[in-house]
């Protein structure tokens, strides 16, 4: 009999024992009816870590092989620029509003069929008029920027800000990932507030009167 085993926590089997019976010396048996699947998050190049397993009827008897096979995906690089902010510097800074554009750059080895990237953002400070970014065909070594999404900053955004905006992403051919990129408001200066620190405070003066936090003094 025949079993197949894998190591990967990206390999499911969901077929894994063939009966092969009786082979005969230098014979050859053609195995079907082994079913496996890979998650759709397996990384490019990723060893699926496929072991067979031959033994006897009577279980005196074992061979074991590692199968010889490749698994390829998709690896993608992203970047993200503004257009169309308030006064036109590529820089969201508080209380404007832009259009968001990323683009991803395709590394891996899996062309991607209508790729498209779901915005998971749950925080106050952006808004977003749609949560939704699509790049359609994404070819291998290739570099394809998505529909532009409008965004809008909260007033009382903090200048230097690094906002985190994670991405679901999906396409038609099974691929799927889940990204973060990253959005700074404004520039820092010394009229901003500084922070965070390591609890996620921030330290105000007399100088960031722009905000509403900062202190007053006689």
């Amino acid at each position: 009999s025949l079993s197949l085993t894998s190591f990967s926590e990206y390999i499911n089997i969901e077929s894994s024992e063939v009966t092969i019976g009786t082979l005969s010396p230098s014979g050859t048996f053609f195995v079907e009816g082994l079913l496996v699947s890979s998650s759709s998050d397996m990384p490019d190049n990723q060893n699926p870590e496929l072991r067979i397993l031959l033994s006897n009827n009577t279980g005196d008897l074992f061979w074991n092989y590692i199968l010889p096979i490749d698994f390829i995906s998709a690896d993608l690089e992203f970047t993200s620029y503004i257009t169309n902010d308030n006064n036109n510097n590529g820089i969201l800074e508080r209380g404007e509003n832009g259009r968001l554009y990323v683009s991803a750059l395709n590394t891996g080895s899996m062309h991607l069929i209508n790729l498209n990237a779901e915005i998971d953002y749950n925080g106050a400070i952006l808004n977003f008029n749609t949560n939704e970014f699509n790049f359609s065909d994404v070819n291998i070594n290739q570099t394809e920027t998505a529909n532009y999404v409008q965004v809008d900053v909260n007033q009382l955004a903090i200048h230097g800000a690094v906002v985190s905006i994670p991405l679901l992403l999906t396409s038609d051919n099974g691929f799927s990932s889940y990204e973060v990129i990253q959005l700074q408001i404004g520039e820092l200066t010394e009229n901003d507030p500084t922070g965070p620190d390591s609890y996620g405070y921030y330290i105000y003066d007399m100088n960031d009167y722009e905000y509403q936090l900062a202190p007053s003094y006689d």
